[in-house]
């Protein structure tokens, strides 16, 4: 897996709370996100997770961000507890 922090050219946005995908998986992306969020990330589709998308995402708002990323290949977030974001 490559991290925003990788690339030396990204690691200023990175550390501004940004993150900068380019043909990455979904799956890689919540990935990224998952140490921005202080609960639990459950995805429970697994082809979603293989899809490749591109964007710039705001990791300092997790929930908007994998939201975002999530709706963008057709898939649902859903809160179930403030630490428990379930992604079908």
């Amino acid at each position: 897996m490559t991290h925003g922090t990788d690339n030396p050219a990204l690691l200023g946005a990175w550390r501004h709370g940004q993150l900068i995908v380019r043909n990455r998986s979904v799956g890689e992306v919540i990935e990224e996100l998952r140490p921005w969020y202080s609960g639990r990330i459950l995805v429970l589709n697994g082809e979603l997770e293989t899809r490749r998308i591109d964007g710039v995402f705001d990791a300092r708002n997790t929930s908007d961000a994998l939201s975002a990323v999530v709706r963008q290949e057709g898939g649902t977030l859903r809160h179930l507890t403030p630490w428990l974001i379930v992604i079908s």
